[in-house]
């Protein structure tokens, strides 16, 4: 598998979630990371996965498949999956 992402777009990610896409793709070795579709955006159906980078650290990777047999990932955005709700929390 391949994996790919818009460098601004990293950049973006790093700031707001502080999560790099280089780190956000050890998702995708755990063999217990959990991957379901999500939703349609600007026509590319999303997937999201969920999974461990290491020893406690947990990562959530919204992401696309490209290429034939899905054998090219590009990134969307990657935190860690309780970020949103403490983000929410100080608002």
């Amino acid at each position: 598998m391949r994996f790919i992402w818009d460098e601004n777009n990293n950049r973006q990610n790093l700031h707001k979630h502080y999560v790099r896409f280089e780190i956000a793709v050890l998702v995708f070795n755990d063999p217990y990371a959990i991957t379901q579709r999500d939703i349609i955006f600007e026509d590319e159906e999303r997937w999201i996965t969920v999974g461990a980078i290491g020893p406690g650290s947990i990562l959530l990777v919204v992401h696309t498949f490209y290429e034939e047999h899905d054998e090219e990932v590009k990134g969307a955005e990657a935190r860690h999956p309780s970020y949103s709700r403490k983000k929410r929390r100080r608002h």
